[in-house]
Parts: C-alpha cells; structure tokens; sequence
C-alpha cells in the first residue's frame, strides 16, 4: 500500500495508522477549503506522499528543505519562486506555499499552478510588509496539528501532483509570520518545508499597501496652459498649494499610519512631520492646504514657489524613493511672469453682406502681462495680402491694459463686385507679442457674401389668406401670411426688395413686401406710402376682409373623360378638358388656338417649359392651358417659363425638389410665370438674379409672377360663349396713403 515518507517521526506516525486515540482532530471545514487528504489545488483525496521540499541541505549535520543563510525576506522569496522552475514536486510545492499564504478564507481561495505574476508580486510584497513591520521569526520550534505533504506518485491514487494537510502533531524548527498583533498565522517546517500550524493559523497575514502623494497649485487667476502642478502666476496674485495622500492598496492600512511633510523645493527645507492615519483601500486625504504665498508686487520674471509632498512609508514593505522608506510627490511650481503679453483681436458688425453693403472691421490689442510692452508694430493681412490701413503703432501697450483700438476708426469696406458665395477677410497680427513669442495674430474674421433673391408679381394683385371654397365652404377666414425677405438700400439710393405691381392684401400680417411696385421703406411697413389702407394703420397686412373664398374648379371637371397619368406633352392635339389620377408630369408648347384643362387628382410635376406661342395672328390664335391639381404642383429647378392658369389645394413650389438650406447654387434659372397661380400656399425657393454691382442687376427677381392680358382675353375657364371675360362684379377700395 501506498506509505507517506516524511522522515523518522512521521514515518513511525503513519505506520501507526491514525487510530481513535489520536487527540487532535482534523478541522470540520477543512484548511483553506479542503478536507483532509484533499489536494489544495485540484481537490484530488490521497493519503500518501512525501515532504513539500526534499531535505537537501546539511544545515549542522541535520538535513533541512532550506539552507541555513535564509534569513531575509528577499532570500526567502527567492529560494522559494526558484522551486517553480523545479520539479513536479517543487513546482507545486512552491504554488502551494505561495497561494496559501495568499488566502483569506473564505472571500479569496487561489487555485493556480503556477501562481500569476500578480499573484506572486502580492506575494512577495505580503512577505516584505511582515519582515518590515517585524512579524517573521526566522527560526524556533513551533508545536503543531496539522501538518502537510506533496502527494506526488508514490502508490496508492495514481497521477497525482499537488499538496494537501492532514492530521498530526509535533514539535519542530519552523519560520513563524505571524500578524500585526503577533498571533503566527502561517509556519513552514525548516526540515520540509511542509505548512503546519494548529486552529490559530492559516489566517491571513497584513496584505500590503502602497501609497502615493501629489500637490496642486492654483492661484486664483488659471491661465492657458496651467495644469495641476504647474501654474503662471503674476506679482500680487496669492499662490497656494494643496497637498494629497492615497492609499491605492490592495489592502487598507490596517495598523499602519502615515506621516507627512511639505519640502519646500526652493531653499529644501521641510515643514511638518504630521500623522495623517490610517488609510482603507483607494482612500485619498487632502493632508495639508494651510500655505498661501502673496507674490510680491517686484517679483522678477521667472521667480519659481516649488512643493511637494513627503509621505512615509511609501509602502508597507518600507521600500521607498532615494533609497529611504519615504514616498516622494512629484514637485508643483507656481512660475512668475512679469512679461509682456500681447492679443490682437478683429471683430465686424456682420456676418454676410451684399451688393453695395459697407463692412466694419474693428481693430484691436490688449496686454495680459505684468509689464509694459515695448514699441509693438502692427499690421492687417487679407489672407496672404497686407493691407495699408492708418494705424497707432508702434506703440507700447500697458501692462493689463484691455482692448486699445490701433485705428482711429473702423475700416469701412464696401462691397462692390463681390461674387456671392466669396468672402471678405481680415486677420490682425502684433510683433512682438511677448519676449517669447515674436509674432501673434487675432483670428482670421471673415464676412460671406450672399443674395437676397427676390419676387415680382406683374399685371395684377396678391392676395393671401382666405382658402379654396370646395375644401371649406362659407368659411374662408383662414389666416395667411406674406413674408420675404428685407428690403435693401442700393448705391444709387434706390431699394432692392419683392413686391406686387398693385394691391396686396392679406388676412394676416405683410413682412418686407411692397405693392404699387415699391420696396418698403422699413421692414415693418411704418412710413410705407404706397400699401393699401388696413385695419390697423401701423402694421402692413390684416386687411378688412371677413373672409376670401378661391374656386378651385375641381368639380367642374369631376365628370371630365380619364387621361393616364404619366409624361404629357401639352402641344398638338385638340381643345378638351381631362381627369387624371396619379402624379403625372407635364411640358410642351401650347398649338395656336386650343384650350386645355387637366384636373390631377395627385400632384403634378412640371419638368420642362410650358410655353404659348410667341406670336399670334388674331384673338382666336390665343391657347389657354389650366392645371389644377389637388395634391402640389412641384415645379423642377430647370424650367424658365410657365404660362397658363395654375390651381392647387396643396402648394405651388417653385423649386422641386426643396432642399434646405439653400445655396446660391439652388434653382438658380429665373422662373417666369405668365398667367396666374391659386393655392393653399406660394413657396418660393428659386436664387436667380440679385447680384452683380449695378442697382439694375440687383434688382432683378429670382421669380417673376406677370398677370398677362392672354388670360383676360382668351381663358379656358370662362364658361360663356364670349372670346373674353367680361367684368361682372365691381368693388371699390380705400385710397392709397
């Protein structure tokens, strides 16, 4: 049968057996989680083996595990990771050495073979704290109960490879490492290097910790580039430091407590000597914030207030920094400068501007230094371009002075053939800037030039508001709006801005548009002299009306024949009114006398010209064509002319499709639209026109609206047997103010 082979007194022990009058019994919970015979690592049962390390060593005529020199806590640890470059036996015998004296039963059981390198770093530093604090007994006799054995391949349970605690008692030389309060807590047998111990042991030893410590530096005025431990300061700014400790662990302090000093880094002298406590795991205390330095107001530039922090120990093994035990912070400065420094700064009153506008740019520098700056030049640059502008320098700028403008004025641009879409630049540069700094310029300010695009409607009125009397019949009170954009001043005083060429009217309120073919004088219409009168004098808009109702035409061609949606060339063909369901699209010339209506349930694209033609033999060679649509009428970026009678519920959009925002680049082809257009709601989007540097070119609209006298004369929707539109209905209106 397999025999456990420890030497003379075990071996007459287990020949023995391990009978009822044994007197020390094996713990119920086991040792460090496992039961007897149990091996630490895998768990396997065998009740025979050998010794954890076999005697090598003739220490005084007695063979031992260890050599006798191993008095240290470096010898050890050495002596001890060398077995996991042993064997099989050594091997798990040092894993079983190093894992157990890890284990803090019941929260952390390690189980690796090897150990992990972080596992043996924890190690060596859990021996290194009990050397330093004392707690290691290199050599006594120790009594035990419990012993333990590598159970190798010696007989009995095959293939096993691992160490395990059993039952017994003696009295042997062992190294004790014993607790803060001096209970041994672990012990190794010198002739075996076997664990042993009794129901005080296997507990845990002091885990170790390790401490580190910074200073931050602040003055109350935090400058560009100041960090925690390293600040510009300036004469009479007060200075102060504050001072940390951290106990980053693994384990708290426990018993331990930190002291700590201040070395003032400029005359290394040391202030203080204070206990600070005991620290848990990650704790971090502000040991000190009591210095306050007042910089004198004739500190010279470069003048240096240096600290840092001292803290001992470093660390539970009491290895520290310049070959002491104390930790060492990283210093914090606080660095005078009494030095000029200059900023320029270019600010302008705009952001975009247009034709004929005037762009001011104003010029300034400040000096943020201590000290007056010498003769400083200045000078301005358009991109790579300088410019000749009047200035004040050279001049010197004085310490902490703000903003002092270097021009008299303001430089006055005037955009005058600008392209839309460029940009008017200016960026102003200081030199030198500081004693360090030769060159330094303010940020490069630029205007974007843009267009405001206008609208004209010719030959007749705008009306907004009201709604289409099939949609909501007898209550056509629904609110609406014009709005465009502001008018504009031109070079030659005249004003550039949208408008109708008689009457607008609206049931809500008119912005920035102009009638009898005026621009507005202001943009809210006050002082306007050509508007209609309203109900309220002050504001353009709210006409007097209760309600205005729009036929929309939809039912009389309800019952119209069916056309197929798709791609419909107006031309050719004979007079006749259509229905189409869809979405279909439309272009063509309009043949001489024919008049046509198509009513689209669904909107209507048109993708190219609608177009009459140019000349006419008589009244009778008039066409008329009518869309009338109750979805939109999309009206694509290309086409230059529509002419005919528009109608749609939805919303007649002059530039399809509307991508937002626009560019000078969106739907830039100018829209004519001879006729009229009746709808839920106009949406013009188109950017033609509007530039260049004469008042005529800018004033040129984007869309053109003209009430041609085509539709007076000749109208497909004129429902008697008359060639024109007779007046049936007269209305008279306010004077014009």
């Amino acid at each position: 049968m397999k025999r456990i082979l420890f030497g003379i007194s075990l071996l007459v022990a287990f020949v023995g057996g391990y009978s009822a009058t044994t007197v020390f019994a094996f713990p119920a919970a086991g040792v460090y989680g496992r039961g007897e015979y149990n091996g630490y690592i895998t768990n396997t049962h065998d009740t025979a083996g050998v010794d954890v390390f076999n005697p090598s060593y003739n220490n005084g005529g007695v063979m031992e595990a260890f050599p006798s020199y191993i008095n240290s806590a470096g010898e050890f640890i050495s002596f001890v990771e060398g077995k996991l470059s042993g064997n099989n036996q050594e091997k798990s015998g040092a894993a079983f050495i190093i894992e157990s004296m890890l284990s803090t039963p019941p929260t952390a059981i390690y189980r690796n073979r090897p150990p992990t390198a972080a596992q043996k770093t924890t190690w060596e530093n859990i021996i290194k704290t009990a050397e330093a604090g004392g707690h290691i007994v290199w050599r006594t006799n120790f009594s035990f109960t419990i012993n333990s054995y590598y159970q190798g391949n010696i007989g009995g349970t095959s293939g096993t490879n691992d160490d395990a605690f059993f039952d017994n008692s003696d009295t042997s030389a062992a190294m004790l490492f014993k607790d803060d309060s001096g209970n041994v807590k672990y012990a190794i047998k010198w002739q075996c290097a076997n664990p042993v111990g009794n129901s005080t042991t296997f507990g845990a030893l002091q885990q170790p910790w390790a401490a580190t410590g910074r200073t931050v530096v602040t003055d109350g005025n935090p400058d560009t580039g100041d960090t925690a431990n390293a600040i510009t300061t300036r004469p009479g700014d007060t200075v102060h430091f504050d001072h940390y400790v951290k106990n980053n662990g693994p384990a708290a302090t426990g018993n331990d407590n930190i002291w700590y000093s201040i070395l003032d880094q400029s005359n290394a002298t040391i202030k203080g000597g204070q206990n600070s406590g005991a620290y848990s795991l990650n704790q971090e205390k502000l040991v000190d914030n009591t210095e306050n330095i007042v910089v004198p107001s004739n500190a010279a530039n470069g003048t240096q207030y240096c600290r840092k922090v001292l803290w001992s120990w470093k660390n539970s093994w009491g290895g520290g920094d310049n070959g002491t035990r104390d930790g060492y912070g990283a210093v914090a400065c606080a660095t005078v400068t009494a030095d000029y420094s200059l900023f320029p700064t270019t600010t302008v009153d705009r952001t975009t501007a247009q034709q004929g506008d005037t762009i001011n740019f104003t010029y300034t520098i400040r000096n943020d230094g201590d000290a007056a700056s010498p003769a400083a030049s200045c000078y301005v640059k358009e991109g790579a371009t300088y410019l000749t502008l009047t200035m004040t320098c050279p001049q010197s700028f004085p310490a902490h002075s703000g903003p002092v403008a270097v021009t008299a004025t303001p430089e006055a641009v005037t955009v005058t053939n600008q392209a839309p879409g460029s940009q008017i630049c200016r960026q102003l540069f200081v030199t030198p800037a500081s004693s360090a700094v030769n060159n330094r310029g303010s940020a490069n300010v630029c205007v974007t030039i843009v267009k405001t695009p206008l609208v004209s409607f010719l030959g007749g009125d705008v009306w907004a508001g009201g709604g289409f009397a099939a949609v909501a019949p007898g209550t056509c009170a629904n609110p609406a709006k014009i709005t465009t954009s502001p008018s504009r001043g031109l070079s030659d005083g005249s004003r550039a801005g949208s408008g109708v060429a008689y009457g607008a009217f609206a049931l809500d309120k008119i912005t920035n548009f102009g009638s009898a073919s005026v621009a507005l004088v202001t943009a809210t219409g006050v002082g306007d002299a050509w508007t209609f009168s309203n109900i309220n004098p002050s504001n353009l808009g709210f006409f007097g009306a209760p309600q205005h109702c729009i036929n929309d035409y939809a039912s009389t061609y309800a019952s119209a024949p069916t056309l197929g949606a798709g791609t419909i060339d107006v031309g050719g063909g004979t007079s006749g009114a259509w229905k189409i369901t869809g979405n279909p699209t439309l272009h063509g010339t309009m043949s001489a006398g024919l008049q046509k209506v198509y009513y689209v349930i669904g909107d209507v694209t048109i993708d190219a010209d609608l177009t009459y033609p140019a000349s006419y033999a008589s009244a009778a060679d008039i066409p008329s064509l009518v869309i009338i649509a109750t979805g939109n009428i999309n009206v694509a970026a290309g086409v230059a002319q529509m002419d005919g009678q528009f109608i749609t519920r939805g919303t007649f959009y002059t530039c399809s499709p509307k991508v937002e925002p626009a560019t000078i680049s969106t739907c830039t082809t100018q829209l004519n639209v001879n006729g009229s257009v009746s709808s839920t709601n106009l949406d013009i989007f188109r950017t033609a026109g509007s530039d260049g540097i004469t008042p005529a070119t800018q004033k040129v609209p984007a869309e053109v609206f003209n009430m041609s006298p085509e539709v007076y004369i000749k109208n497909a929707l004129n429902q008697t047997t008359q060639t024109t539109i007779t007046t049936n209905n007269v209305r008279e209106l306010p004077p014009r103010f």
